[in-house]
């Protein structure tokens, strides 16, 4: 069987289900299901806000939050793409090492925006 990496885009917000935070996942052909809050987190990122705890984000703040979404999104391929390239034996020490990288980044790219707020 082969193997796929895809990327899509969702509508989610937070529900509790058998006494478990988690969120409603909506899909874009209406499709509708439950992750647990630790999965949902891991594979999702919110895009476009352009608001901070109801402050109105600047061109320049925007252009922050584009990058986080950006970075996000080439992080969450990579990932998918590891496994794959190790199965076929293929020496993936450096795409480890951006990932950690890229973790960093997204790390610092999510505390500036949390500061935009202040």
């Amino acid at each position: 069987m082969k193997k796929y990496i895809g990327v899509k885009q969702i509508s989610a917000e937070p529900q509790v289900k058998d006494r478990q935070e988690g969120y409603k996942v909506i899909y874009e052909d209406g499709y509708e299901s439950w992750s647990p809050k630790e999965v949902f987190e891991k594979a999702y990122i919110e895009t476009g806000v352009g608001v901070v705890l109801g402050k109105r984000l600047a061109e320049h703040e925007m252009r922050v939050q584009r990058e986080l979404e950006d970075v996000a999104m080439n992080l969450t391929k990579l990932k998918s793409a590891l496994p794959m390239l190790k199965e076929r034996g293929t020496n993936t020490t450096d795409l480890e090492q951006q990932a950690i990288i890229m973790q960093s980044y997204i790390d610092i790219l999510v505390k500036r925006i949390n500061s935009f707020g202040k």
